[in-house]
């Protein structure tokens, strides 16, 4: 096992601007977190493949950018993770039988096998929006528009009434992130095997930003044309192989981590909606069951939750409406009033 010194050394050698020597540095939780973790790798990988992780993945001995570590310290949340739920065998990076790629891990637990990919897609900065001092309003489809043409005609009118009537406004729209979604479920497809039992079943992990981001993702997969509805705008075969995707807000946790209350490394920590593929090969009722035993999950607790401003409505929201905006005002009106900051600090 890489003893406290030496870690701390690759640390202390590392770019000032690494998350890592910045905590540090400021003697922030980050750091001492990290450590933990790193301790937790020896569980079951070797000191040569930490050592490995630690310089190259988490570029603690390479030129530091700020995507590629967020995407290694992903991957190693989800790593550890796994390492700490109970399992009699525990493979780092081994190829699947069937494939010749690898996902992160394959863990054997209790008779059901876990094989986990994890992805931290390179997010929309809302600094891009920013427009000459004017105040700026954000367009979003959620999920896709029937017709192309009509929806970008659509918008530009919108988008030509609201500024005629206010000159101090800028309406833009907003990228579409959906074929990112796609490309991390036809990638983590090719790294699990075909069908073989109920009890096997294959996990794609994806790290995301604000409540907005987990939000727009899950529409990704269940709004209009949505990847994992049956008029999904690709083809579900590509992706089939892919049970369940979890959505998380690891990647804010690790990009501003001094600001969040806990571990940013755990993600038992952190917000995360399990999102079933309607699509997938098989049923495996009895593995989800089982995965469901470690991974701590907001969906039933989203999916029951009543938008406040229609509860006294008389008014039939459509199920549509309603649906697209359900993460936002679940974690707003209940996570919030509850005093769970699962972002910022409050």
């Amino acid at each position: 096992m890489m003893i406290d010194m030496e870690i701390n050394k690759l640390v202390q050698d590392a770019e000032a601007t690494h998350p890592l020597k910045v905590s540090l540095r400021k003697e922030t939780r980050y750091y001492t977190d990290f450590k933990q973790v790193v301790h937790t790798l020896a569980k079951k990988m070797t000191k040569e493949q930490i050592r490995d992780y630690l310089k190259n993945k988490l570029l603690l001995s390479q030129n530091y950018n700020q995507e590629a570590y967020l995407q290694s310290a992903t991957e190693l949340s989800v790593i550890v993770k796994f390492l700490n739920i109970p399992f009699s065998d525990f493979q780092y990076e081994r190829p699947i039988n069937g494939t010749n790629k690898n996902p992160e891990c394959s863990v054997v637990s209790n008779g059901f096998i876990f094989n986990v990919e994890a992805k931290c897609p390179i997010l929309p900065s809302k600094e891009s929006l920013k427009s000459n001092g004017k105040q700026v309003l954000v367009y979003k489809n959620a999920g896709r528009a029937p017709n192309l043409k009509d929806a970008k005609d659509a918008f530009i009118n919108m988008k030509i009434d609201l500024e005629k009537n206010n000159e101090n406004l800028d309406v833009k729209q907003w990228n579409n992130k959906d074929n990112t979604m796609k490309d991390f479920l036809e990638s983590a497809h090719v790294k699990f095997a075909d069908y073989r039992n109920e009890k096997e079943i294959n996990l794609l992990f994806v790290a995301l930003g604000d409540e907005f981001s987990l939000q727009e993702w899950t529409n990704f997969l269940y709004a209009a044309q949505g990847l994992f509805t049956r008029n999904s705008f690709a083809d579900p075969r590509n992706y089939s192989r892919v049970d369940a995707v979890i959505l998380s807000n690891l990647r804010f946790r690790h990009e501003n981590n001094e600001k969040v209350n806990g571990n940013a490394w755990n993600i038992d920590e952190a917000f995360v909606l399990f999102l079933c593929n309607q699509l997938r090969q098989a049923n495996k009722k009895e593995a989800f069951s089982e995965i469901l035993k470690y991974i701590h999950s907001y969906t039933s607790d989203v999916n029951n939750h009543q938008i406040q401003w229609t509860a006294n409505s008389d008014f039939q929201y459509p199920s549509e409406l309603l649906n697209v905006l359900k993460v936002i005002s679940f974690i707003r009106e209940v996570l919030e009033n509850e005093n769970k900051y699962l972002w910022l600090k409050k």
